[in-house]
This record gives structure tokens, sequence and C-alpha cells, in this order.
């Protein structure tokens, strides 16, 4: 992406919702497997929900994780950061927990030579 060699990047995962926060129904399961990520990829991604059948939890980090892993960002150089913003309302805001209108978060791209 934009002239930068993959394999020389380093990403740190901001807090984000995780995966037992996160249940998704049938149509965005489908739209991950659109990405065709191996079933083995697939399955740490998708975890079925045991009480709501067609549910999943999304592992959004993973997801995450697995495109740069794709693009060829080794993986010792991917951190997440597993905190789950939505079980942690008194230090993240969370849509999925508050709604539109609950405060902002920040994400941050940048180019250190």
């Amino acid at each position: 992406a934009g002239g930068v060699d993959p394999s020389e990047c380093r990403v740190f995962l901001c807090p984000t919702i995780q995966p037992e926060s996160y249940e998704v129904g049938p149509e965005v399961a489908a739209a991950v497997r659109e990405y065709g990520y191996p079933d083995w990829v697939e399955a740490m991604i998708l975890v079925p929900d045991p009480t709501t059948p067609a549910h999943f939890h999304l592992d959004l980090q993973g997801l995450v994780m697995a495109s740069l892993r794709r693009a060829g960002v080794p993986a010792a150089q991917i951190e997440p950061c597993r905190i789950d913003t939505v079980a942690n309302p008194t230090d993240w805001h969370s849509y999925r927990r508050d709604g539109a209108g609950h405060g902002l978060q920040l994400g941050y791209i940048g180019w250190f030579p």
C-alpha cells in the first residue's frame, strides 16, 4: 500500500469489541466467508454461538490480523490489544453497547521513517 513493503510494517491493533461481545447473524458470517480464507482461519474468526442457531461470535481483530498476514505483514509484527470495549464501559466507548452519540474513538495510521 502506497509503496510500503508490508514485511517492514509494524501494526498495533487498538482496543475493540472482542468475540465474546460481538454476536453476528448469518449475513455477516456470509460476508466474512466471501474473503476466501482457509477453513482453519475462518473457524478462528467465526465461532458458532452455542445458544443462537446460525449466529456467530466474530473475532474482528482476528479478521484484521488474517488480512494483514495475507497482505504480507509478518505475524511477529502484529500486536493485538485484547481489551473488550463493550465490557469496559468506564474506559471505552462502544457503539454496540451505547448506541450512536455516546463518544468517539480514534484510530491512527502513521509513518515513522
